[in-house]
């Protein structure tokens, strides 16, 4: 038989110091008011516990707590709009739990919820400096509201985290050690400041491509894809084989270990800008590895089928003094369709390979920076760290 108990609303005194723990039974417990250090704990059953405020002229506050789900699975929500956690600690225990509202999500300051070990369900609302952690199983984590200067994290198993109408700004998001899914899904629900960890497993992150703040996303251990947005994201596979695709303005990837494809699907995501010639602002590969990585250029519509222009030419190989001069040297180069050349800029021993491809004769419509700037000692072997092969 079920239980039900509703522990002191606005009519009444606000509970301090309260402590409540459900018996094996299904129960129903509902705080209504305020309250501050209290614990309430579930124990077998299906358990229900809810947040309400029925004086919707006053915000019900609920500080300092702690509540536990029991074995079964467990509903935590909050049932308006006008209830505020603060420092609160929530865990799911056992039990594929449900942390929600009827309103948009569960809404905390500076509080903490574990998900447990089962597959729970986390949905985000109004949040700052929060703890989100799905733990163990397999998790899904919905943004619904503004969530900002907290950490979201799936746990263990193979979490899908996403966002519905929500948006993150300063948030650390950790993935876990599972095969893990981040979509963003509609335009800038990223905002500024977010780092994105993908930890073990083979996950898949995606930035929408219409997002204009910057993020870093690390893909971690396993075979990852990484997607960036139309902003300048910095990408990192990390261990594993990864495929990474920045989008639009001046990324820098970096590969990691493995066998690594850096994707284009357009020649127009290697370059910040229209007028490339007086612009090196392009896509850097910060650890391309010939005959082991790999730039995937043919959806772009560049197959590079030619070998490297500039391979055998010694004044080329001679290097340039600034990307100007590399650009408009490139246009000659590449007089043939579906060309390539690769030149050197610097001086001493400081040089910067940049690889120029293009679709049409005489153009240089795409462009990406090979290695970080300056990182090769000398012109030839800034102008050889690509071959024709390393095309696909």
């Amino acid at each position: 038989m079920a239980s039900f108990t509703t522990l002191p609303g606005p009519g009444g005194s606000d509970s301090v110091g309260a402590t409540y723990v459900g018996s094996d039974a299904i129960d129903n417990i509902v705080f209504e008011g305020n309250a501050s250090d209290f614990f309430l704990g579930a124990e077998k059953a299906n358990d229900f516990i809810a947040f309400n405020n029925v004086n919707a002229l006053t915000t019900g506050t609920f500080s300092n707590g702690s509540m536990r789900g029991g074995d079964g699975n467990d509903t935590f929500a909050i049932l308006n709009n006008q209830v505020n956690h603060v420092g609160v600690y929530y865990s799911g225990n056992k039990g594929d739990d449900i942390f929600a509202s009827q309103a948009a999500g569960i809404a905390a300051a500076n509080s903490t919820v574990h998900g447990g070990q089962g597959d729970d369900t986390l949905n985000i609302g109004n949040s700052t400096g929060t703890l989100f952690n799905g733990n163990k199983g397999d998790d899904n984590i919905d943004v619904i509201g503004a969530a900002a200067g907290g950490t979201i994290g799936g746990g263990q198993g193979d979490d899908t985290l996403r966002f519905v109408g929500g948006t993150s700004a300063s948030n650390s998001w950790l993935l876990g050690t599972g095969d893990d899914s981040l979509v963003e899904g509609a335009a800038n629900r990223f905002l500024g400041g977010n780092t994105i960890e993908g930890g073990d497993g083979n996950d898949t992150i995606t930035m929408n491509v219409g997002t204009t703040s910057s993020a870093t996303i690390n893909g971690g251990d396993g075979v990852d894809a990484l997607t960036g947005a139309a902003a300048a994201d910095n990408i990192n596979g990390g261990e594993g084989s990864d495929v990474i695709t920045g989008r639009a303005n001046a990324d820098v990837l970096t590969g990691g270990g493995g066998v690594d494809t850096f994707n284009y699907a357009t020649v127009g995501q290697s370059i910040n800008g229209a007028s490339a010639n007086t612009n090196s602002s392009v896509d850097v590969l910060a650890d391309f590895f010939s005959a082991t990585d790999r730039i995937a250029t043919s959806a772009a519509g560049l197959t590079m089928a030619r070998a490297i222009n500039n391979t055998a030419n010694a004044t080329d190989l001679a290097g340039f003094a600034n990307f100007a001069a590399a650009y408009d040297r490139a246009a000659n180069l590449n007089n043939v369709n579906d060309s390539a050349s690769l030149l050197a800029v610097g001086s001493g021993t400081s040089w910067t390979g940049y690889l120029f491809g293009s679709r049409a004769a005489g153009a240089a419509d795409f462009i990406v920076q090979i290695g970080t700037t300056g990182s090769f000692a000398t012109a030839q072997a800034a102008a050889t760290s690509v071959t024709a092969a390393d095309f696909v």
